[in-house]
């Protein structure tokens, strides 16, 4: 595994001399691995690489070159075909070449588990939502028969994890995302991994405002966990237990906890209790709480996060936007309170650009309760980039989007928001670009992920820019959890639309489409949005876990 990484560092440091010598060494001195060479799997999973802000097109023709040669050299194996379908994947996601080489590695897998698990996360990382819950099913199929525990709780806590991110169903009773939690949680033995995804099941009940039954699942987590790993529970517990309790009106509740967690000499609780002094409408309290913070904050990437949200959540966008440009700016560390879980990323912070990591941080469930992040939508830039815009300083929000769009240039819910930062900076016809390139896309991830608010949050500000407030406001009112509710319905109230002629209009637009198949799925939107159950059902092409089900 020294040859591994240092092929790994020789990549990032972008010397590929020394990459193929090392490569060579893994080939000379791991013979066994011939043909499942760790190599293959670095470049082909792990799309921390394939996303970072290294120079992506040398990155990608390196990788393309040992895609070939290892499929013409070890054709049977399914390590080459993997990787072929990662960079195809990143050059064009949804594109048939992807799917392609992922049967031929499929095909070549002769059923290891392992390349069905792989194969699930290249699709998930594309976008290909169907294809992904495919893979992961048929991986939990193919365990289920083999009797693999621990490869069937990897492929429900995957399957959990895909719904989690593009899912809002209409109840909790027909949330898949909840009914793979459940089946991962009624095995887990590992309490980081039952805290983890306890805090993603609290996050599912919040969306739906059950903060009660949230709180609930977050007290039963900390009272599963052994004692020995007591104060790492209440480490990873503490901020999304506070968050649930204030959310239900409950700040005593929030207090004790806050307290119980200074017992058992947890650092960093200032932002917990500035919350609680902000829902109690004790602003200088709350302020004098969070310059305590950041003062003793040391640097730590994930505790400046949370310091800049809670000076953006109290209005202070001033000091929000300083502490978003530090971090910026600054190298990565992680703070003590999230030592243990970020313990592997510290190690290898070397390894990945200072940009990546601070979206990995940003992105953890415990900082954000209550949302999805699908495309990962929240970020430091994205966090930066919005207080620029509450500041009216839009052409520093435009620079900061536009970062983002580089990272990650097939992210259409980015370009969607840098076209908006463009609008409100009087750029309209570089943002109707923008809003083209993001439009077919996004109609295709709908496609793949009917009810996921953060797409159809994206097509109404598009069509709302156009001008097609009809469209506009069906996918603004497909938005129905938060916080995406804010804004849809904030535009929505802009949108001056008689509801008589909105539904003869919807319905035009149903008879229109009514013999083009590939619009069944929109149509389906349309009618159920306009309370035709019925007709709906009878339209829908299939939801998505019917179309992954296997024989």
């Amino acid at each position: 595994m020294r040859f591994h990484a240092a092929f790994t560092v020789s990549i990032i440091e972008g010397d590929y001399e020394e990459a193929d010598y090392y490569y060579s060494c893994l080939l000379t001195w791991c013979p066994t691995q011939l043909g499942h060479n760790p190599a293959f799997m670095l470049a082909a999973v792990d799309v921390r690489l394939l996303t970072s802000s290294l120079p992506k097109e040398r990155l990608l023709e390196y990788f393309d070159k040992l895609a070939r040669e290892g499929i013409a050299k070890i054709p049977s194996s399914p390590y080459p075909y993997l990787l072929a379908a990662g960079l195809a994947s990143q050059r064009d996601p949804g594109c048939e070449l992807c799917r392609n080489y992922l049967s031929q590695a499929i095909a070549a897998a002769n059923r290891d588990i392992l390349i069905y698990r792989h194969a699930g996360e290249i699709q998930l990382a594309a976008g290909m939502y169907r294809e992904s819950a495919r893979y992961f099913s048929l991986l939990r199929n193919i365990a289920i028969i083999h009797r693999d525990s621990e490869a069937i709780a990897s492929a429900t806590l995957a399957l959990a994890r895909l719904y989690a991110q593009i899912e809002a169903a209409p109840t909790l009773a027909d949330s898949k995302a909840i009914k793979y939690i459940d089946a991962f949680l009624e095995n887990c033995e590992d309490d980081t991994e039952r805290i983890k995804v306890s805090i993603l099941k609290a996050n599912e009940y919040a969306r739906y405002h059950k903060y009660n039954r949230a709180a609930e699942v977050l007290y039963e987590a900390y009272g599963n966990t052994a004692l020995e790993n007591k104060k790492m529970a209440m480490e990873m517990l503490v901020h999304p237990l506070t968050t649930t309790l204030l959310s239900n009106g409950d700040p005593d509740s929030a207090e004790k906890i806050v307290d119980t967690a200074l017992s058992m000499g947890i650092a960093y609780l200032e932002v917990e209790r500035a919350s609680i002094a902000y829902h109690r409408q004790q602003p200088d309290q709350a302020s004098a709480f969070l310059k305590q913070a950041v003062a003793n904050h040391g640097g730590a990437v994930a505790q400046m996060l949370k310091i800049a949200l809670a000076f953006k959540q109290f209005g202070n966008l001033t000091m929000a936007v300083a502490l978003l440009e530090q971090i910026a700016k600054s190298p990565v560390k992680f703070g003590s309170a999230y030592s243990e879980a970020n313990a592997a990323n510290a190690a290898i912070a070397h390894l990945y650009s200072a940009t990546f990591l601070h979206e990995l941080a940003v992105n953890d469930t415990a900082f954000f309760p209550f949302e999805p992040c699908s495309f990962g939508l929240r970020s430091a830039s994205s966090e930066l980039a919005d207080c620029y815009c509450r500041l009216q300083r839009y052409e520093d929000a435009a620079a900061e989007w536009r970062k983002a769009v580089r990272r990650h240039p097939h992210n259409p819910v980015y370009q969607v928001h840098l076209a908006n930062a463009l609008c409100l900076a009087k750029r309209d016809r570089e943002a109707a670009q923008l809003y083209r390139q993001a439009e077919k896309r996004l109609l295709s991830l709908v496609e793949e992920a009917p009810s996921c608010p953060v797409f159809h949050c994206a097509l109404g500000d598009i069509y709302h820019h156009d001008g097609d407030e009809i469209l506009a406001a069906f996918h603004y009112k497909m938005v129905i959890c938060e916080p995406y509710q804010e804004h849809t319905s904030k535009v929505l109230h802009t949108i001056k639309i008689d509801a008589d002629k909105m539904e003869e209009l919807v319905n035009r637009r149903v008879l229109e489409q009514a013999d083009d198949s590939d619009a069944r799925s929109s149509l389906a939107m349309k009618l159920a949005v306009h309370g035709f159950a019925a007709q709906a059902e009878r339209e829908r092409p299939g939801n998505l876990e019917a179309k992954t089900q296997t024989p």
